[in-house]
């Protein structure tokens, strides 16, 4: 998988339609040129993060009025949505 520039992929689509030429003549953008434009679109420079709730090491440390509290020695304020550089994802993710 790759990733992509989005917004770059539309204006370059968006230019493909609206060129003068074919707007003159009413002319549609052929397949060809929209695959051509997607695998030309810019790759973003992107790391894969793994998220507290995801990770091996975000683990109850205690329960207290039947819920449970959860943190790691990474992330003492259990916020579940945080990550780090060393988190492993669970296997049952």
């Amino acid at each position: 998988m790759r990733l992509i520039e989005a917004e770059s992929l539309v204006l370059e689509v968006d230019c493909l339609e609206t060129c003068t030429c074919r707007k003159a003549h009413g002319w549609m953008v052929p397949v060809n040129e929209v695959c051509r434009t997607i695998v030309e679109a810019p790759t973003v420079d992107a790391v894969p993060v793994v998220r507290c709730k995801d990770c091996k090491q975000y683990k109850t440390i205690f329960t207290w009025n039947g819920k449970e509290y959860k943190a790691c020695e990474k992330n003492p304020h259990g916020d579940e949505d945080w990550f780090c550089a060393d988190g492993e994802r669970k296997d049952d993710v």
